[in-house]
């Protein structure tokens, strides 16, 4: 419902000018507007919101405008409101060391020559909503204090904010930037909200600080994008966006999650392959559902899959398959271990075989530490000798005397000390123990007389044995046929 109330409250805004209110109704507006920058990414009025959403066109129809003069301020105060509501601007603006301790609106504002701002505070709320700069607009060592709007400002020309400051929350929702965009070394210390942005030329955000959430949503990059050297702290979101060229990260601080989930139109790359790590965060969570996993270039050591909660079994697979593809493709042979490995233990987890995942864990590290078998085996060979060599007197007797230990030559061992005998029969049991289990796992019986075994107790052993030595000839059958 308040999807469908928040058109017509901007419509009625922008049809009965605002009066002694100020800036201050529509900032209300706005903000209830603006609630949630993803409440308003299904429809309105049940039409898809997109970067061509018509409501910015029937906003402007009825603003009637007013003709303002131009503004050129220089060390000044400007201790009042400033309503510009629907100026129209036929004439420069430039401002430098100059403070604005109240709100400033320009909503709706028709910019027509160059915009000049440098070396300026806003200590309130700056509304830009719904304007227009049809040439160059110049924001230099800009500090905004307080709430900064430009939802679907329509830039014609080149967008400059380097050096800037953003301490509250920086709405560019929507907007349209059709020349050079730059936001170099600029700070958003809350939110920064690009969603449903358009960048029709070349981008770039070199050493820009994103403090908190930024997002950039469902927009659309004609010209790439360039983020070297940023830094990003818990969100970055770019999911659904459209990317022609490449967006590059070379240098920058990941976030902790990143979302570039359903990334299909992607007619160059994602270049995450030369990112900082271990700075804010030891990796970062990507999300790369729905995406074309081709373009992306990463590696598996600074980034982990993630997969929100109720994620389809199928869809978390393809993923995996996707990426496992990207990594062969581009021979990252580490990547695609670690990755591998890490899918093995999603479908043991999946299946809920936890016994599995951990003999393949432990055993052999999942295949790709194959060599681990022959020490595993000689560990159990050991073990069971060891035990075996407490009671090889029974063993002989219940099972059977094999030429190169007799039962005599138990029996003299036997007449030494007890510690020194179990050494001395140690070697002798070794090789025993590796019969019987070679014994067990070809199917085969050394056991001559089953009426020997003393109880079930010996009987559960020998069964364990065999078991034991019938897991191994299978591991190391497999190992020679690989």
């Amino acid at each position: 419902m308040k999807l469908i109330i928040c058109p017509l409250l901007l419509l009625f805004a922008c049809i009965l000018p605002p009066s002694g209110a100020d800036c201050q109704d529509m900032a209300a507006i706005d903000s209830f507007f603006l609630k949630s920058p993803l409440a308003i990414r299904t429809e309105v009025n049940g039409q898809t919101i997109s970067n061509d959403f018509p409501l910015y066109n029937r906003v402007v129809l009825h603003n009637t405008g007013r003709p303002m003069a131009g503004i050129n301020l220089e060390d000044r105060v400007v201790p009042g409101d400033m309503d510009y509501y629907g100026g129209i601007f036929r004439e420069g603006i430039s401002t430098n060391q100059v403070v604005f301790k109240k709100s400033l609106d320009m909503t709706l504002a028709d910019f027509q020559k160059p915009v000049k701002i440098q070396s300026t505070d806003f200590e309130k709320q700056a509304l830009f909503n719904w304007a227009r700069f049809e040439q160059t607009a110049f924001f230099s060592r800009v500090s905004f204090l307080s709430g900064t709007q430009f939802l679907r400002v329509a830039f014609d020309s080149s967008a400059i904010l380097n050096f800037c400051r953003f301490d509250d929350n920086a709405f560019f929702y929507g907007s349209t930037f059709k020349g050079h965009c730059s936001f170099n070394d600029t700070k958003f210390n809350r939110d920064a909200v690009f969603s449903f942005c358009n960048f029709n030329n070349t981008l770039k955000y070199n050493r820009s600080a994103f403090h908190s959430i930024a997002r950039f949503n469902n927009s659309e990059f004609h010209q790439g994008g360039d983020f070297t050297n940023a830094s990003f702290d818990s969100l970055a979101d770019f999911s659904n966006s459209t990317v022609t060229g490449k967006l590059d990260f070379t240098g920058a601080d990941p976030p902790k999650y990143m979302d570039m989930s359903g990334m299909q139109e992607i007619d160059g790359t994602i270049d995450l392959m030369r990112v900082k790590s271990g700075l804010n965060y030891e990796v970062c969570r990507i999300n790369l559902l729905y995406s074309d996993i081709s373009k992306f270039h990463l590696t598996y050591g600074q980034f982990r899959l993630y997969f929100p909660p109720g994620t389809d079994y199928n869809d978390k697979v393809d993923v995996y398959e996707d990426l496992l593809e990207n990594f062969k493709a581009r021979e990252l042979d580490d990547s695609y271990q670690a990755l591998d490995i890490e899918f093995s233990q999603f479908k043991y987890k999946e299946k809920r075989q936890s016994a599995a995942n951990l003999v393949h864990k432990f055993w052999w590290n999942y295949g790709y530490d194959k060599n681990m078998i022959f020490v595993w085996i000689f560990r159990i060979l050991l073990f069971f000798t060891a035990i075996n060599t407490f009671f090889i007197r029974k063993l002989i007797t219940a099972i059977t005397e094999l030429p190169f230990l007799s039962k005599k030559t138990v029996e003299k061992h036997h007449l030494h000390h007890p510690i020194i005998a179990y050494f001395l029969n140690f070697p002798g049991t070794l090789l025993y123990t590796f019969i019987l289990l070679v014994s067990g796992s070809s199917g085969l019986s050394i056991i001559k007389d089953h009426s020997k075994i003393p109880n079930v107790v010996w009987m559960l052993y020998m069964i364990i044995l065999s078991l034991v030595g019938l897991s191994i000839s299978i591991f190391i059958f497999n190992y020679i046929i690989n």
